[in-house]
Parts: structure tokens; C-alpha cells; sequence
């Protein structure tokens, strides 16, 4: 099944399918008025949806129907609400639904396992909606006994509890595991682009314009690995330095950045990229990166956090039937600093 990041073009689809399952998932237990309210509404919440899939703190990805004229399922994921003492898992399943036609399919399975992998996590479910109880309990939620009253009725909080997830500076060591590593990924990532590389993959991993290294543990077992890297006076310098109107020097690439999809669903990517950010933040300078087209996934994920493009270039490595890669900078959250956005030519 195709389960994608969903974009602000997928609004209006996304509001007809959360209308949809509403109607089949709490036909009995919701007042009628409650539904009918939301179809009325349809306008207002197709607006709230275009702004939540533009800049909202949540990712949502969805299944379109095989001949793509509608949506199937969703799921959206963000950081856990309501949560002032930190005693919950860090991500929470904001919703998630299937058409009932879908019930029994494997497809809410396969959508959560997407958004969240076996990652701790937390959510809250209606009362009296036991088919969601079920399914929650089989992928490892349990109640805690936290409630809420809502206008649609009481929600009872799940949650599920996971492994130790660390980040730590790369020691010589996890190398071999990370050459490993990003062999088993490449042929569903497609990263790197090139396989096999045509230099040693420790090369590509520990690179001699790098500055600073990080990995990502899941129990003490190596699952990931990003790097930040100087930036050098090809044409993607040339295009960070017209994007942001900084020198080499206020850049700070963000490189060699990968997960085990093994493990996909933990947060690991989302730690990783945070910790290379906020160290390139803390020494003044802008973050930049590169991104092949063909990365679909990774791209939205980056515009969704706020990256922006400001242009694009052919490395040498590309082959000439793919589009051009890339070039993207984050800018500070203040806004400070930022120059449009330039196209190479």
C-alpha cells in the first residue's frame, strides 16, 4: 500500500475522509448534531487543515485509494499535549483513522507502524469506542487512568512505553556498524543515491570537511548516524551563501544523515537532525543541506520543520534523467536574516 507524507494540496481530501470516518466511528456514541455540525463546517476545516499540514507542529501521512480519487486512511503524529510534568513518551498519535471498508485490512496497522514505528508513545481514545481499544491493546498501548471530558464524550489516555533512545558524538567504533547500516537501508531509502559508492563507505560517512558527528542508540545498538560539515565553494556553497547572505564560515551542512528503518517510528531521525541544528545554532550559524528529489519522503518532512529551498544544482554523481538536487537552509526561528530565495539557473 502507498502511505505518503501528506501535503496542503491533500486539505480538502483530508477533510471529506475525517468527516467520513467520524461519521462510521461514532455514529452510535456521538450526538447526531455533533456530526452534522462538522459537515456544516466543512469550509472552516479544510482552512484548519491547510494550515496544520503547512506549518503545523504535526505530521500526518495518509493512504490514497489505488486509483487515487480519494483517501483511505490517516494518521497524524506530533509532540505529546498537556504534558507540564514530562512524564509522558515525547510523541503523541494525534488521530488516527481508516474507512470502515478498510476494518481488518491491516491498513490502521500499517499507518501507525509508519507514523510511530514501536516508539513510545501516547493518545487518547473515546469511551465506549472498543474497536479502537482493541487496537491500540494489540500494538502495545494501555490505559493509565488519565481522562478527559470532551465535547464529543469522555477520552481516556494510552500509552506505551519503549526503548532507551540516546544520541552521543560517534566513536571510531561504530563505524563497521554504520557501514552495515547504511548498506541494509540504502535499497529502500535510496540513500546514498549512488550504490555501491565507488570509494570505501567509511568515506562517505567520515568525511574530511567534517566537523562534528553524532549517533543515535536504541539500547545501546548503533541506529543511526548525522554529521555537520563545512561548506565548500561548489555550487551548493554558492547557493547557501546567496539563500541565507552568509560566508562559508556561517554555515554549518548538515551531512552523511541516516536511520535504520527498522527502527523507523522512534523519533530517531527527528533527534538526530535536532542535534545537529542546535549545535550549528550554537556556534551562530545557519543550518543548510542538500536533498535529492527522488527522497520525497525526507523532503516534505524538511519543508514541514520549516526548511526552506533556495535553489538547485546537477552534481556530478546525478544521472542526467533526474531532477536536480536540492539546496535547502533553515532559517533562525525569529525570521532574522532571511533573503528570498535565489534558483540557480
Amino acid at each position: 500500500m502507498d502511505i505518503r507524507v501528506a501535503l496542503p494540496d491533500d486539505a480538502e481530501a483530508l477533510t471529506d475522509l475525517h468527516t467520513d470516518v467520524w461519521e462510521e466511528a461514532y455514529g452510535a456514541l456521538v450526538d447526531p448534531e455533533v456530526l452534522a455540525d462538522r459537515r456544516r463546517r466543512r469550509a472552516d476545516r479544510v482552512r484548519r487543515w491547510r494550515e496544520s499540514l503547512t506549518a503545523g507542529p504535526a505530521t500526518t501521512y495518509v493512504v490514497p485509494s489505488p486509483a487515487g480519487e480519494r483517501l483511505l486512511g490517516f494518521v497524524s503524529v506530533g509532540p505529546a499535549r498537556n504534558d507540564p510534568e514530562k512524564i509522558l513518551p515525547e510523541t503523541e498519535v494525534w488521530a488516527l483513522y481508516v474507512r470502515a471498508e478498510c476494518y481488518g485490512t491491516g491498513l490502521g496497522h500499517a499507518l501507525l507502524r509508519r507514523a510511530v514505528g514501536v516508539a513510545p508513545a501516547v493518545l487518547w481514545v473515546l469511551d465506549g469506542n472498543e474497536r479502537a481499544m482493541r487496537f491500540y491493546r494489540r500494538q502495545g498501548f494501555v490505559f493509565d487512568g488519565a481522562t478527559v471530558r470532551e465535547p464529543v464524550g469522555l477520552e481516556r489516555r494510552m500509552v506505551r512505553r519503549g526503548p532507551a533512545v540516546v544520541v552521543r558524538d560517534r566513536r571510531p567504533e561504530d563505524l563497521p556498524v554504520l557501514v552495515e547500516l547504511l548498506g541494509r537501508q540504502q535499497p529502500t531509502s535510496r540513500y546514498p543515491f549512488r550504490w555501491p559508492l565507488p570509494f570505501p563507505a567509511e568515506e562517505f560517512l567520515a568525511r574530511e570537511s567534517e566537523e562534528r558527528a553524532w549517533v543515535v542508540t536504541v539500547d545501546d545498538v548503533v541506529a543511526g548516524q548525522v554529521t555537520v560539515t563545512t561548506v565548500g565553494d561548489d555550487d551548493f556553497g554558492r547557493l547557501w551563501r546567496a539563500g541565507t547572505g552568509r560566508a562559508n564560515a556561517g554555515l554549518g551542512c548538515v551531512s552523511a544523515f541516516f536511520v535504520d528503518l527498522d527502527r523507523r517510528g522512534l523519533g530517531l531521525g527527528g533527534r538526530l537532525l535536532d542535534t545537529a541544528v542546535a549545535w550549528v545554532r550554537e556556534q551562530g550559524r545557519v543550518p543548510v543541506l542538500d536533498v535529492v528529489q527522488q527522497h520525497g519522503d525526507a523532503l516534505a518532512i524538511y519543508r514541514h520543520r520549516g526548511w526552506r529551498e533556495v535553489g538547485s544544482a546537477r552534481p556530478p554523481w546525478l544521472p542526467d534523467d533526474e531532477p536536480p538536487v536540492l539546496a535547502m537552509v533553515l532559517d533562525d526561528p525569529s525570521g532574522q536574516g532571511r533573503l528570498a530565495t535565489t534558483h540557480s539557473p
